[in-house]
Order: C-alpha cells, then sequence, then structure tokens
C-alpha cells in the first residue's frame, strides 16, 4: 500500500518521526484512533437511542 500525503501532512509525519514515533508508526496510530473514535460515537449514538426509547415518567 502508498500512502499519499499533502505537504502539511508529510510535515506532520516528519514531526512525528522527531518525536520518536517511526513513520510506518505514525498513520497506523492515526488509523487505530479513528477506529476507536467510531466505535464510541457508535456506542453513544446506542446509549442515545435507548435514552430516547425509554417512557417518560410523569411529574
Amino acid at each position: 500500500m502508498s500512502l499519499r500525503l499533502t505537504d502539511d501532512e508529510q510535515a506532520g509525519l516528519l514531526r512525528a518521526e522527531r518525536e520518536g514515533i517511526s513513520l510506518q508508526d505514525a498513520p497506523r496510530r492515526a488509523v487505530r484512533d479513528y477506529a476507536a473514535k467510531g466505535e464510541h460515537r457508535d456506542r453513544v449514538a446506542e446509549a442515545a437511542e435507548r435514552v430516547r426509547a425509554r417512557p417518560r415518567r410523569s411529574p
């Protein structure tokens, strides 16, 4: 797989390398973070739906 980056993305990748993150690990971390955030959004949406589906209490 080849990864095409903009100049700004490439600069960010090189900055990560200067901070001790390998050029291979930085994109892998980004993918893992993206997937984790998506899973979190899904769990929040499911929880919100359960709350909306509950019958309302009378005052």
